[in-house]
């Protein structure tokens, strides 16, 4: 596992991407994979653990976030009832309240409608606790829009490498996400919600890519990829941005390349059979016949990244 000595950089990190929307331990070693200034600000043990721990840092990374969410909530349990050692609770005490909190405003949401015809948008969701949203693309000047308490707004971005959207209360942010593009300009999106998938990893079925011009996206192997609907073309300046709905059966990984002939991976397609987990306060040293531990008091059942609870029994 991490030493303490580790800790105290790899929670500021791990705070800093839910800041920034990430909701799951996947998205954010996703991100962490490509390179980027949280993954180099932690120390040598951390980061060797991370990239190389594969499901057991994934897991590590994702009981770390529900402590984050149950200290910003409140719920006054301890470290142990996470399945973590003491002094993880001691290292996120120690923080100052400002790398601490994790922002309960409802964030923005990045969607790309291929049968529109137009480019990205951000839809900004009604909430009381956002006064006004403000979209940073990256390269391109900052847009401030007054927020609604009644109904969502939409707003159309432009072409960027990223884009940050904050939404803000008496000058202070209450809500930020934050997406951007893969290898040389590749996105995915939820095929039924339209929603940006942040991760790198997928189990779904089917996913909605949009590549930039001169970008072609491939399966890793070689095969060509199985592609269904024919969308309309993109205009202005998402003009010569392709959308494709890829049937991912079969696909282990999608490459995208440049004319150029470089090749980049940018969605790798996992088939592993994801579980349920309780999380609460168990009676030290007692166990069911079974050998499982016995809870003091009611659990929280965690379902799997991206479960529907309706087809969980």
């Amino acid at each position: 596992m991490i030493p303490r000595q580790s800790m105290r950089t790899l929670l500021r990190a791990v705070i800093s991407e839910l800041q920034s929307g990430a909701t799951a331990a996947h998205e954010i070693l996703s991100g962490w994979r490509r390179g980027s200034e949280q993954f180099e600000s932690l120390k040598v043990p951390a980061k060797r653990f991370l990239e190389y721990g594969g499901e057991v840092a994934r897991d590590y990374l994702e009981r770390i976030i529900d402590m984050v969410r149950s200290m910003n909530r409140g719920d006054g349990l301890e470290a142990d009832d996470f399945g973590l050692l003491s002094f993880v609770l001691t290292e996120y005490e120690s923080l100052s309240e400002g790398h601490t909190v994790v922002y309960e405003a409802p964030k923005a949401t990045i969607i790309f409608d291929p049968w529109t015809q137009a480019g990205l948008e951000a839809v900004l969701p009604a909430t009381s606790l956002v006064d006004d949203w403000l979209i940073k693309p990256e390269g391109s000047v900052p847009m401030l829009l007054h927020g609604h308490d009644l109904q969502d707004l939409p707003a159309e971005l432009p072409v960027a490498k990223r884009w940050v959207v904050e939404g803000r209360a008496a000058g202070e942010v209450q809500s930020r996400t934050a997406f951007e593009t893969r290898g040389p300009g590749v996105m995915f999106f939820d095929p039924n919600s339209y929603a940006a998938v942040r991760s790198e990893q997928t189990s779904a079925e089917t996913i909605l890519a949009l590549a930039a011009p001169g970008v072609e996206i491939r399966s890793k192997d070689g095969n060509p990829l199985q592609t269904a609907e024919e969308y309309p073309e993109r205009f202005g300046e998402w003009a010569g941005y392709t959308p494709l709905r890829i049937d991912l059966n079969g696909v282990s990984e999608i490459v995208a390349v440049t004319k150029s002939g470089e090749t980049e991976s940018v969605l790798s397609i996992e088939r592993q059979v994801q579980r349920a987990r309780l999380i609460g306060r168990h009676i030290p040293g007692v166990t069911d016949p079974d050998g499982q531990p016995v809870y003091s008091t009611l659990p929280i059942l965690k379902l799997p990244d991206g479960a529907n609870p309706r087809r969980w029994r």
